[in-house]
């Protein structure tokens, strides 16, 4: 009678599942009383792999570090306020140092892309702001937004800035046939190959402005 009260009084039945105290998954495990051990006689263990952190268990997507459960970036633990995890590596979020190592990145809180008119800075001399007539001053700004706007595609904005200069050649030039027509029009043609074969370094250097590495 007094066995079946005692083990009435058992935190757990030996052999059944049980959470810990930290909140671990574990089997409940009964220890024989000996010379060398007074205390409870039956204790929940937790499973395999479970991972006791101070007074709370991490589940399999969080790593313990310093008593605290966090996020888990493969074997590492990482903080998603400042970090990213990419393949299981962990990089800085707000700081880019190569895009092909953010596949997922996104838009820069209140950013705004900065412009500088006709051509990147170095070579601005090269694309004027003005030729003839035109001017190609807005239309570069347009192209300068286009490239510092997160993960737009630099064909796509580099197309949109010969549509957008040739327009222009046609508003102050509006005779098909002219001569300075044409010659705006070879302009407008120099620019987009210049942009098109020379603007990689310039997008680039945009995107890592207006990008951080994941949201």
């Amino acid at each position: 009678m007094s066995t079946v009260n005692c083990q009435q009084s058992w935190s757990c039945q030996p052999g059944q599942a049980c959470t810990t105290s930290s909140g671990c998954s574990g089997t409940c495990v009964y220890s024989d009383p000996s010379e060398n051990y007074s205390g409870a006689p039956v204790g929940c263990v937790p499973a395999a792999g479970s991972q006791v952190c101070g007074s709370a268990c991490c589940d399999p997507e969080s790593i313990c570090s310093a008593g605290e459960c966090k996020p888990r970036c493969g074997n590492s633990p990482y903080s998603p306020a400042t970090q990213c995890c990419v393949n299981e590596t962990v990089l800085p979020k707000f700081q880019i140092a190569d895009l092909a190592s953010c596949p997922d990145r996104g838009p820069r809180p209140g950013y705004s892309p900065s412009v500088n008119g006709c051509g990147p800075e170095g070579w601005g001399w090269a694309i004027p702001d003005k030729y003839g007539l035109a001017n190609f001053g807005p239309s570069c700004d347009s192209h300068d937004t286009c490239y510092g706007t997160c993960n737009s595609s630099k064909a796509g904005c580099d197309s949109s800035l010969k549509s957008l200069l040739a327009a222009e050649c046609g508003r102050v030039y509006p005779q098909p046939q002219s001569l300075r027509r044409a010659d705006c029009l070879g302009m407008v043609d120099r620019f987009y190959n210049a942009v098109n074969e020379e603007g990689a370094g310039a997008y680039d250097k945009a995107q890592k402005k207006g990008c951080i590495c994941c949201q």
